[in-house]
């Protein structure tokens, strides 16, 4: 069955990410060192479930968990001083990367986006695609048939009912559909939801990833 669909990832994938600048960024303005580690713990725990899905979906809300997580160097911290630092992984969207994704839809694909974002890297998002993206916010949008993001739908990646929900709303067919994404599990729970799936190697510099060549590969290879 051919593709019609093709579902993207974002960050890794169409954004440029460097989590070692919030790591950073927290331990020269608050003196955490050790936010990675307790980053990656954070990462599996029920608290980012809830807030990558909306359950929990303010700034407050991540502000009280990190306060807590760090008392004494967090104490005196503002909100917007929080999410400064949050955000400080989130780099650019180069222009040519949205360029292919129009010219996929002008090649008669379906374009997608699909992203485990919270509520503020969403707000950081929008600025980068504000400054980046030609027509901003707008062009952003207007460059996919649709986009799905965690914390709105109510499921965040690898959960397999999230692909299925993703194809449900578009009222596509799992075998019909390519998602492109820059972490193995993601790509492995596309898989089992039925999906073909296909891995974004991510080269020592970000910006070397060419998203039409990437693409294409893909779908050559489920044609070869």
């Amino acid at each position: 069955m051919p593709i019609k669909n093709i579902v993207f990832d974002l960050g890794g994938v169409i954004l440029n990410l460097d989590y070692g600048l919030t790591t950073a960024a927290f331990a020269e303005r608050f003196g955490i060192a050790d936010f990675n580690s307790t980053f990656s713990q954070y990462k599996q725990t029920n608290f980012m479930d809830e807030f990558e899905t909306g359950v929990k979906n303010s700034l407050a809300d991540l502000s009280a968990y990190l306060r807590a997580s760090f008392p004494e160097e967090l104490v005196d911290a503002s909100d917007e001083s929080i999410a400064e630092c949050w955000n400080a992984m989130l780099l650019d969207i180069p222009q040519s990367r949205i360029n292919t994704l129009r010219t996929l839809r002008g090649m008669g694909y379906r374009v997608y986006l699909l992203s485990n974002i919270n509520a503020v890297h969403e707000v950081g998002v929008d600025r980068i695609i504000e400054r980046d993206v030609d027509g901003g916010l707008e062009a952003w949008r207007a460059s996919f048939d649709a986009l799905f993001y965690s914390h709105w739908i109510g499921h965040r990646k690898p959960h397999v009912e999230t692909f299925l929900h993703v194809v449900q709303s578009i009222g596509g067919l799992p075998e019909e559909t390519l998602f492109l994404d820059d972490s193995v599990q993601h790509v492995e729970g596309a898989r089992r939801a039925g999906l073909h799936a296909a891995l974004v190697s991510k080269p020592v510099n970000a910006e070397t990833v060419d998203l039409y060549a990437v693409t294409m590969e893909a779908l050559g290879s489920l044609h070869g």
